[in-house]
């Protein structure tokens, strides 16, 4: 018996003694072209340049999804060029399978009974704003718009900052996309349509209306989770957010934040890693900016720029070490200048570590080490700092994907230059009494998504960072320093318990064991995983970790722990393992179990796992994936 599902092209053979289940090759597309009236000379030059561009080529497999967004993507241009009131209805694409063995030839056109006035590009003719105009409002006449509001309460100069459609032009989606996309990037408003209406006599003109409603002026939020952090520890949090909206009539915002966390590590050796807890209480003010510093990037891509200045307190209980109070301020601005490509400038950030209590094991260990101890000196951090970012994996298209982030701070060298300026330069850098530290730090994160198919991933990653003391400092701050282990990093240790490089602080039965002394100036790590699914919500990966921590100068108390470019590959970390995501879109849970393949501080000989009888392995927990 043989049977054939005409859906699928699956065939199902069923002799006497069994089944067989056979899948023929996926058909292909192979001619696509277009077919379009006589007449329609400049929507035929559209939809030939769609082509051009089109995501679908001659010998892709047959995919309804790709078909289905490539024509939405015509429609777009379309609209780009005035035709308005097209719709995703009125286009059609066409499959003829009679032409080859399981080939496709795809035809683009429009269907035969779209209305006349469709095909006609459409200018806006006039423009208005209306917010809330149930409330006491005021008219303001521009030259070619208006605006009702109340105009205490929603500037005039920054809904024209924002709105982006220009009468007496052709209708483009485009601009009425970024309108709404600037008027949401206030968070000020809580409903943004934008309506068009044609002109009674003139079928080519219309007149666009643009109605918002204000969001409630003050917003109060709870949250309560279990969270992994970046510096790899582990642990559930409480939060509450009041934030204040449109305070001065321009979209001025101000969040404040109070937050309660207990954090402890996981992974192989968690046990030499002590517990922590803390609060935080913090402020955080935005506002929209009229340009892009420097004039980089367009203004209208992903929203206004907006300006902020934060401030915060954090408490820190590290049980068996200290207590910590860190006051951290900083303002800066943050902007996109491409699809891909975005950008944050803190143009001065103060940063204040005060130690306020110590263990005895904890005073031991800084006492011991100058290092150590002059990286714990109580100082603070004030100066700029910049990020770059590149971000294309939100391209669904492409089989290659890309993110890249560079880090940069500089601390305190502005402040010596002014001093040496008047003549104040000389000696330990003091600004009100208080030390400030000097350094240069920089730190490069990319990394690699090769979308094997539509459900498996090969992902790479490699970070690079460096920290340069200068001037009045010797050692970089301790909490400027760099760390390997952890969920975040090499799986399945603990957070700093790896390096710097082979120093490993450890007698017999491991009783020695501190994450005080485990920190450097450089890192090199990274990752490759391949991703693939399971069932349903539940993936799987295969992975390897590598890498380590450095010392940019010996310390004679830490040995093996300085970079240098002959050994730092052999001073390398090796894991691997295996892991499950359940990814539920909003929420990724992941759990890791890894073992250790290379042990760089054991003698050379007997440093990869069949060499030696050394079994390091452990799970780590996780909140959303690695990377």
């Amino acid at each position: 018996m043989k049977k054939k599902n005409t859906t699928t092209g699956i065939w199902l053979n069923s002799p006497s003694k069994g089944t067989t289940l056979n899948s023929p090759p996926a058909y292909t597309l192979d001619r696509i072209d277009i077919k379009l009236p006589a007449d329609q000379s400049d929507l035929e030059r559209l939809f030939m340049e769609h082509l051009s561009q089109s995501v679908l080529h001659s010998g892709d497999d047959f995919n309804l999804y790709a078909i289905i967004d490539d024509k939405r993507r015509l429609l777009e241009r379309l609209q780009n060029n005035g035709y308005h009131y097209l719709t995703m209805g009125d286009l059609e694409v066409l499959a003829d399978t009679s032409g080859g063995v399981r080939t496709v030839d795809l035809r683009f056109g429009l269907r035969p009974e779209v209305q006349r006035h469709k095909l006609q590009p459409t200018s806006i003719q006039r423009f208005d704003v209306a917010i809330d105009t149930n409330k006491t409002f005021q008219t303001v006449v521009f030259e070619d718009w208006s605006m009702r509001a109340d105009t205490n309460q929603f500037s005039p100069r920054l809904i024209e900052r924002c709105v982006r459609i220009d009468p007496g032009k052709k209708y483009k989606y485009a601009q009425k996309s970024s309108t709404i996309t600037n008027l949401s990037s206030l968070g000020v408003f809580r409903s943004i349509n934008v309506n068009y209406t044609p002109d009674p006599t003139d079928s080519t003109k219309a007149r666009a209306t643009l109605n918002l409603r204000e969001a409630n002026r003050f917003e109060l939020g709870a949250e309560g989770m279990v969270t992994s952090k970046s510096n790899s520890f582990f642990g559930p949090s409480v939060g509450l957010r009041l934030k204040q909206k449109n305070l001065f009539g321009g979209a001025q915002n101000i969040t404040y934040g109070v937050d309660a966390f207990l954090d402890f590590p996981i992974g192989a050796l968690s046990e030499f890693s002590s517990n922590s807890y803390g609060f935080s209480l913090n402020a955080e003010y935005d506002y929209p900016v009229i340009g892009t510093p420097f004039g980089i990037g367009k203004r209208e891509i992903g929203g206004l720029p907006k300006g902020s200045i934060n401030a915060a307190v954090d408490f820190n209980d590290r049980a068996d070490y200290f207590r910590v109070l860190n006051w951290r301020t900083d303002f800066g601005i943050k902007w996109k200048s491409s699809k891909y490509v975005s950008h944050r400038v803190n143009w001065v950030s103060i940063n204040y570590n005060n130690l306020i209590e110590t263990t005895a094991l904890f005073d031991s260990l800084i006492d011991a080490n100058q290092q150590i101890r002059e990286s714990f000196e109580e100082q603070f951090f004030i100066g700029p700092g910049y990020s770059f970012f590149f971000n294309s994996t939100s391209n669904r298209y492409s089989k290659h994907r890309f993110f890249f982030r560079f880090d940069s701070e500089l601390s305190g060298n502005a402040i010596k230059l002014f001093q040496t300026a008047i003549g104040q330069g000389e000696g330990t850098g003091t600004l009100l009494g208080l030390p400030y530290s000097q350094y240069l730090r920089l730190k490069v994160d990319g990394r690699y998504y090769f979308h094997l198919t539509d459900h498996q991933m090969l992902a790479i990653r490699l970070s690079v960072g460096a920290g340069f003391a200068v001037g009045n400092s010797n050692y970089m701050p301790y909490i400027k320093q760099y760390y390997a282990g952890g969920m975040n990093s090499l799986r399945p240790f603990a957070p700093r318990i790896i390096g710097p490089g082979t120093y490993l602080p450890v007698e017999d039965n491991l009783n020695s064991v501190n994450n005080i002394t485990q920190s450097g100036d450089i890192v090199i790590e990274g990752n490759i995983e391949y991703r693939f699914p399971i069932v349903y919500k539940l993936k799987g990966a295969l992975w390897s970790d590598y890498g380590n921590i450095y010392l940019r100068e010996p310390d004679p108390l830490r040995p093996g722990g300085a970079f240098e470019f002959d050994t730092f590959l052999d001073k390398m970390v090796v894991t691997g393992g295996f892991g499950l995501r359940l990814d539920l879109d909003y929420f990724v849970i992941r759990w890791d179990v890894g073992f250790t393949h290379y042990y760089p501080w054991l003698d050379p000989g007997s440093r990869w796992t069949w060499n030696n009888d050394v079994n390091i392995m452990g799970g780590v927990f996780g909140i959303g994936y690695l990377f």
